[in-house]
């Protein structure tokens, strides 16, 4: 069984978010007149769209399945509901309350083994660094003349005020 999670479109195509295979048998054999699901899964999703958008995770779905077998009758009983939402809501607004005040130090020093995309005699490339941070601050080295292994030794000093709830995953630049 498969649950896929989309962003609605009007004007154009669905967007699908994520999705979560499940074990159908869980529910139709072993579950039967059961809530053989009741829990939270982690969203798989377009590793493409992963790795463009720099995304750790496509997010949780919560689900609950009951499967009644032909002549089962439904005996009412709702699950309980193990994750509140209302609650991690409310706990990560107090999260983006809380800031974490402080200096990067960030060292690039060199790179190795680096594609070619330079064409002509060389066939090498003109290397530089961009490091996006959180709150849109951008710090960006030098770029180093036709080589595959260039060397850097960048430093850079950032002060930093960034709510608690930043994560990798969130496009905060």
């Amino acid at each position: 069984m498969r649950v896929e999670v989309y962003d609605h479109n009007t004007l154009q195509k669905n967007v699908l978010l994520g999705f979560i295979d499940l074990d159908w048998k869980s529910c139709a054999e072993e579950g039967a007149g059961e809530w053989a699901i009741n829990d939270a899964f982690e969203l798989n999703g377009p590793e493409d769209v992963k790795r463009k958008q720099n995304i750790e995770s496509f997010g949780q779905i919560y689900l609950q399945v009951k499967f009644l077998k032909q002549g089962m009758q439904d005996d009412g009983v709702k699950p309980p509901v193990k994750q509140n939402i209302e609650e991690y809501i409310k706990q990560e607004a107090e999260l983006k309350k809380q800031l974490i005040i402080g200096k990067l130090y960030l060292n690039i020093i060199h790179a190795r083994g680096l594609v070619r995309a330079d064409d002509g005699a060389t066939g090498k490339a003109d290397p530089f660094v961009t490091v996006y941070l959180p709150n849109k601050k951008t710090v960006k080295s030098d770029y180093k003349e036709k080589t595959l292994n260039p060397i850097w030794n960048f430093k850079q000093e950032v002060s930093l005020n960034i709510p608690r709830s930043v994560t990798r995953s969130e496009k905060n630049y």
